[in-house]
């Protein structure tokens, strides 16, 4: 009775999240709303956070009744629904020829997690749909395009197949088949009823096959070489191989960065960081200090939670100056990015061995902020931020 309400509300509150409400909203909506973010980023940063705990209430439902959350509150499968009403009586086709694999991705996902690299949390529903709401607003570009396909090929597919996505490829609604699954075999069967030995052996089986299956494929991918090169990533990231799987690219942390130095990747140097927030200094903005918006947004602790007075251990890159192209080595007083530093990492310094002035620069201090760069008045690239290590 109260199934479609349910689930418009649920389409609306990701809406009036993006637009409308205060940027610290969106974690705990995504969270709240999917219990596999939250478990998964829980489990992979090894903290748990208010937000990770407002699942527990969904969590419960769905172990009280199997495919709760589907059946009354996700404002995808009302995507999935509409859609499959255009294809008529046709759209009524058997999804049984295609295999569970949102079961085995989400298994394999939170076992992965524990090794630090989560396989398909990207395609969890409901950052998808906020991906595709965090792009609606955005000017065309491809980053757009790459971020509303997945939730237009949901809907493509539902046309002839309803419930295909559902049934058979959502991460999410296997993580909620995995709990039924988990509560079957954990409560005991009530009095005149028979629980098949059979089932329990295939549910411990499939579980033991994933986990193992997780933790293999996670491990390979935080082993995978460094050989390509690094990226600028936000500050407060967590480490460069579980940050391009833990981001769920909902494009919350891109939206609300003020100097627009956040940027979707759409040409990475490997598939795993495709779309994965980076910074480009590009337009001569920097990070400024008083700033932590893409920490208040990010959903799965891809970006970690920091204060303002935290704000200087946040290292985004090192900064490196081309020291004969400097004003200063040129015999022309300049110490624009020196008054500009706002953590004070940057001096003067005169060499009586050269008697030339350079600009040095306090590596302990310096966050790679890149706000000294736009202060520099030479035509010539004097100040780059590079990624640390490379």
């Amino acid at each position: 009775m109260f199934r479609r309400p349910l689930r418009m509300a649920a389409l609306a509150l990701a809406v009036l999240a993006v637009f409308f409400l205060p940027v610290g909203w969106v974690p705990y909506i995504v969270r709240t709303l999917s219990p596999f973010v939250g478990l998964t980023s829980s489990i992979c940063t090894r903290t748990v956070s208010i937000t990770a705990l407002l699942s527990l209430p969904i969590l419960l439902l769905i172990l009280r009744r199997k495919r709760w959350f589907c059946q009354r509150l996700c404002p995808v499968g009302l995507i999935c629904e509409g859609c499959g009403k255009l294809g008529g009586k046709k759209s009524r086709r058997s999804i049984k020829w295609c295999p569970a694999l949102g079961r085995w991705g989400a298994i394999g996902t939170l076992a992965a997690a524990a090794v630090g690299f989560p396989l398909v949390l990207a395609l969890d529903p409901i950052a998808i749909l906020f991906a595709a709401i965090n792009a609606a607003g955005q000017p065309g570009t491809w980053a757009v395009g790459l971020a509303l396909a997945p939730l237009l090929l949901i809907g493509l597919i539902s046309i002839p197949f309803p419930h295909l996505w559902c049934g058979r490829f959502c991460p999410l609604g296997g993580f909620q088949d995995l709990l039924t699954d988990i509560r079957s075999l954990l409560v005991p069967r009530e009095k005149g009823t028979v629980q098949k030995g059979g089932r329990r052996v295939d549910i411990m089986r499939r579980s033991f096959i994933g986990v193992a299956l997780g933790t293999l494929i996670g491990k390979c991918g935080r082993g995978l070489p460094a050989n390509s090169p690094k990226r600028l990533r936000p500050p407060g990231a967590v480490e460069e191989q579980t940050f391009k799987s833990l981001c769920v690219r909902c494009g919350s942390c891109t939206r609300v960065c003020p100097t627009r130095i956040l940027t979707p990747d759409i040409n990475p140097p490997d598939l795993p960081g495709c779309l994965a927030p980076r910074l480009s200094f590009d337009n001569l903005r920097g990070c400024v200090s008083d700033c932590k918006a893409c920490s208040d947004v990010c959903p799965s602790g891809a970006i970690s939670n920091f204060t303002i007075e935290e704000k200087p251990l946040q290292t985004i890159g090192r900064l490196v100056i081309d020291h004969e192209a400097c004003l200063l080595f040129q015999d022309t007083e300049c110490g624009f990015c020196l008054d500009l530093c706002p953590y004070k990492a940057l001096r003067s310094e005169f060499s009586r061995e050269t008697w030339t002035a350079s600009v040095v620069v306090a590596a302990d201090q310096c966050n790679g902020c890149g706000l000294c760069l736009k202060a520099c008045p030479t035509e010539e690239i004097v100040m780059r931020i590079q990624p640390v290590g490379s």
